[in-house]
């Protein structure tokens, strides 16, 4: 407490009074004095640091460390730009686009189009390059309470009968057979006494076996006859200009045409060959791979199948033909964890080496295209 005294002339309280402090007070005021003002000078540090920016080191234009900050830099305003909002349509344009890999199913307008499988059995490598011919199907009548029981039938591509004048298919043999007794009897394929009739074994060139294909044969190449595995031969052709895209889209997956093997009304593609830009006289000859979308351990197996003639554009996939055909070996592999048959056959003892010659740039054989 602060303690009045009197002076010399021994009056009290009045002018020329002086007022004592006691020493211990002052001290304690001097301490709360200097606390307020380091917490105030650290509170004026603390907001200065969030609001000076960021010092980095500087190096010399061209010395390595500037060039590495250079870099680093410049790679996170870049990665800024490409994710701003604003910049999508610059630096992710794709971004914009509709799904490219949708299929429209729609027919040619003013021209045509065929594929046939396996059309030179019998024959030469090449038999069916600039070479005409037609598909033609066979449809015998089995129904034995049919007046027509037995008769053939002769189809074209489309479905549309066909005159057997304008077949070209050889007359059927006939060999004797003791267990034929009359026409039809006991097998529709008696002709009469001792006589039963079988097909031709030699078919014509370019002649369509889509009935029977097996994904463990070998194929020859229609270019130079060397012997490719585990593929089919196909002969195709279009009374129009085939498509090809050029310059650095010659071998892009989304552009030009395509021929792809589905199962049917399946948008899956199995396997796939790209077709060269070309004019035709005829049918020619190309090669597509029965391995399961590009794995040579794992073969396309028993079951119907599609052959999809398809133009890729940037915008969608346009099939513009459909084509069935049988693939018959080998079975297909079980799905114990699923109880269902899978779309492959595997192996595990791959023939690397029969793999190891592709074919050139310049061909038309083009084995996993399409997966990209």
């Amino acid at each position: 407490m602060a303690s009045v005294g009197r002076d010399e002339c021994g009056s009290g309280g009045g002018v020329g009074a002086v007022v004592h402090v006691a020493p211990w007070s002052m001290g304690r005021r001097r301490r709360r004095w200097a606390a307020a003002v380091a917490m105030a000078v650290a509170a004026t540090a603390a907001v200065a640091s969030t609001l000076l920016p960021v010092v980095r080191a500087q190096y010399k234009v061209g010395t390595p460390q500037f060039n590495q900050l250079l870099r680093r830099e410049k790679q996170g305003l870049q990665k800024f730009l490409g994710d701003h909002p604003d910049l999508i349509h610059i630096y992710n344009p794709e971004a914009f686009l509709i799904d490219k890999d949708t299929y429209e199913f729609k027919p040619p307008e003013g021209y045509l189009m065929s594929v046939i499988v396996n059309p030179c059995v019998g024959h030469s490598y090449d038999c069916c390059n600039e070479t005409y011919g037609t598909g033609q199907y066979i449809v015998e009548n089995t129904d034995t309470d049919s007046e027509d029981f037995g008769r053939v039938t002769f189809l074209k591509n489309n479905g549309d009968p066909l005159v057997s004048e304008a077949s070209r298919m050889p007359d059927d043999e006939i060999f004797f057979d003791e267990d034929c007794e009359d026409l039809s009897v006991p097998f529709f394929d008696c002709v009469g006494l001792r006589a039963r009739r079988q097909r031709f074994r030699t078919f014509p060139v370019c002649w369509d076996r889509n009935e029977s294909v097996s994904a463990l044969d070998s194929c020859l190449a229609p270019l130079d006859g060397r012997t490719v595995p585990n593929c089919v031969a196909l002969g195709y052709s279009q009374t129009a200009l085939i498509v090809e895209c050029n310059n650095q889209f010659r071998n892009d997956p989304h552009c030009g045409t395509f021929l792809e093997i589905h199962k049917p009304g399946d948008e899956e593609v199995l396997a796939a060959t790209k077709l060269r830009g070309q004019m035709f006289s005829g049918y020619r000859m190309t090669l597509i791979s029965l391995t399961y979308k590009g794995r040579l351990d794992r073969l396309l197996c028993r079951g119907p199948h599609e052959i999809w003639w398809v133009q890729r554009t940037r915008y969608n996939f346009r099939v513009e033909m459909k084509k069935s055909f049988y693939i018959s070996d080998p079975e297909c592999d079980w799905d114990h964890v699923n109880s269902r048959t899978v779309r492959y056959k595997s192996y595990h003892d791959v023939d690397w080496d029969l793999y190891e010659e592709t074919p050139p740039d310049d061909d038309s054989e083009f084995f996993g295209v399409g997966f990209g």
